[in-house]
């Protein structure tokens, strides 16, 4: 019955972000994200058995523009008695391969740069870790590698809906306001919205349905309480409050969260830098 139940939340999942809407919006789109390649690659040795930070650096450094940012971010975290590290493995050691694939998903899918005024792809990164990081901290070890996946994803399709059109684009950043969600408005101005853009591309890259139920879910609080807490629940949570906004009271009160929200926000405020 469990099974069925799951069944059919998938396939309504998957028709909701194949219409025929979301599908021409994407298709008009000259530049789109590609697969993230590499990540794909570090994802299956992560599955192996007998590895090592070598076989990680292997692959790294095929790519030297890849290499050169996980150096650079491997410096701004984890100096080491004010020397910079200059070997890939040793960054890697220090970083860990979650942090890795992070940093190697988001320097793929945002490797290029959009020309989309009033939209900063830097910001977009820098948002996408930081909710990564909050939603791999809320849920249990066996959840983290997709908790983080699903933060660091949640806002791939902005790329796409900025680009659908430059005017119904320029119509949407006149009329958005600060400390919302602004879904309403980009279903009435683009006729679909971010988060089943991101599933669309994600269903078409052969993503998992419970990574794909978590980026499309993530402004939908009153769809989360359905299930029990995992990597939906934790993406939506870590959005709000690195965006700095409120929990939706029902969701807050279904999960028990009140005694936690203070910690939260605080560790949130925390990775905002």
């Amino acid at each position: 019955m469990i099974k069925t139940s799951e069944s059919a939340s998938s396939a309504a999942m998957t028709q909701a972000i194949t219409k025929t809407v979301i599908v021409k919006a994407v298709a008009g789109v000259k530049t789109l994200p590609s697969p993230p390649k590499v990540y794909l690659q570090l994802n299956a040795l992560l599955q192996e058995k007998n590895t090592d930070s070598q076989k990680f650096a292997n692959i790294i450094t095929q790519d030297p523009a890849l290499a050169a940012k996980v150096l650079q971010f491997s410096n701004s975290s984890f100096l080491v008695n004010g020397k910079a590290l200059t070997n890939i493995t040793d960054a890697i050691t220090k970083m860990g391969l979650d942090t890795l694939c992070c940093i190697v998903m988001t320097s793929e899918l945002f490797s290029y740069k959009p020309d989309i005024e009033n939209y900063s792809i830097v910001n977009e990164q820098l948002h996408s870790l930081a909710v990564a990081r909050l939603a791999a901290s809320l849920v249990k070890a066996e959840l983290k590698q997709e908790a983080m996946l699903a933060g660091l994803l949640h806002d791939l399709g902005k790329i796409v809906l900025f680009e659908i059109n430059p005017k119904l684009t320029q119509t949407f950043f006149k009329h958005k306001e600060k400390a919302k969600d602004n879904i309403a408005l980009e279903q009435k101005v683009f006729s679909t919205d971010h988060c089943h853009i991101s599933g669309y591309l994600l269903h078409t890259w052969n993503f998992s349905a419970s990574l794909i139920e978590a980026v499309v879910l993530h402004h939908s609080p009153e769809k989360l309480l359905r299930k029990s807490f995992g990597i939906a629940q934790a993406t939506y949570v870590a959005d709000q409050l690195i965006h700095g906004q409120d929990l939706d009271e029902s969701f807050v009160e279904h999960f028990k969260l009140a005694p936690l929200l203070e910690k939260l926000t605080a560790r949130a405020a925390k990775l905002k830098g």
